[in-house]
């Protein structure tokens, strides 16, 4: 039998002491602080938001929505639609029906179908009409003019010398809206194929002019930025000579003057007049036709002119007068 030591016996002894005197202390001290409190999360639920004012026809990007989390005393004062949409993923690419205000939850009833968008006459404002024209150029075609674009419309003329109507381009119509290239009509979208109409949004007096022009020249789209309200004014050249700076060459003309049954005609090209002259009948004056263009002036005598002898008069009759 192993014997123990005082001295073993007085540090077990000792270290009893102390660990009954720790427990002591632990216990008064969880006893101070009373009992532990357990925090439990209120519930949240998630309310995709509009972030800005958003007008009726826009396809909503991931931009303009915001999802706000509140707890259900903030839901119940917020008055949300009885069928308000919960996930950004089915509303991000949906068009819009009907205008929507900063902060507004989405109703699926503000949308149009999936797939579907605003038609033609929808995006029409009051006083507008729809006209389709054809129109030259590859801007629409690179996809450079899509539905929704602000462009200016030139009108180049075919040179028409019985009209007298130079080749000449002019800007018709400014700040139009593109509401369809070929048959797209959805806004930002390129047509794949080569669009050879587009359908403008027009005031009735614009859409005569379209119409005036119509198979007298092409018609060319010009981009231009939605915010730009400057007019182009009328100070660009419109005929390749005014662009060149060159001198237009001046038609001939000519003056006809009939008197006492001869043609006096003069001739005016380049600003140097020629005369010509020939003779015709003293009863009508009428010639070959000319070959320019012509304005007749015909000058009559203040005296009655003397009958000119017919030409098919039978001999006149012997005088019965007699002999001598």
């Amino acid at each position: 039998m192993r014997i123990i030591s005082p001295g073993t016996l007085i540090l077990g002894i000792f270290a009893i002491l102390f660990g009954l005197a720790g427990a002591y202390a632990v216990k008064k001290h969880l006893e101070a602080r009373g009992p532990e409190t357990v925090e439990v999360a209120e519930a949240t639920w998630s309310v995709p938001l509009a972030v800005t004012d958003i007008e009726p026809g826009r396809t909503i990007t991931a931009g303009d929505v915001t999802v706000a989390r509140v707890t259900e005393a903030q839901l119940a004062k917020m008055n949300l639609p009885a069928s308000y949409m919960t996930k950004a993923a089915e509303i991000i690419g949906r068009t819009l029906r009907e205008a929507m205000k900063k902060g507004q939850a989405f109703d699926p009833a503000v949308f149009y179908p999936v797939g579907i968008g605003p038609s033609v006459a929808d995006r029409l404002e009051p006083g507008q009409r729809a006209v389709t024209i054809p129109f030259d150029g590859t801007a629409a075609d690179s996809g450079l003019i899509t539905p929704g674009a602000i462009v200016d419309v030139l009108f180049r003329t075919f040179a028409d010398n019985q009209q007298q109507v130079p080749e000449a381009t002019v800007t018709l119509l400014e700040k139009v809206n593109v509401l369809a290239v070929g048959r797209e009509t959805f806004e930002g979208a390129s047509n794949g194929a080569q669009a050879k109409t587009v359908t403008l949004a027009v005031a009735p007096a614009q859409a005569h002019a379209l119409k005036v022009v119509e198979g007298r020249g092409s018609l060319t789209l010009v981009l231009r930025g939605g915010g730009d309200a400057a007019s182009s004014g009328e100070t660009a050249p419109t005929t390749l000579p005014e662009l060149l700076g060159i001198q237009e060459p001046k038609k001939p003309f000519a003056t006809e003057i009939y008197r006492r049954g001869h043609l006096t005609t003069v001739v005016h090209h380049d600003g140097k007049p020629k005369t010509i002259e020939s003779s015709a009948p003293a009863d009508m004056p009428v010639v070959g036709p000319p070959h320019v263009a012509s304005s007749r002036v015909v000058l009559t005598s203040s005296r009655t002119p003397t009958p000119a002898p017919a030409r098919d008069a039978e001999p006149s009759a012997p005088c019965p007068c007699g002999e001598g």
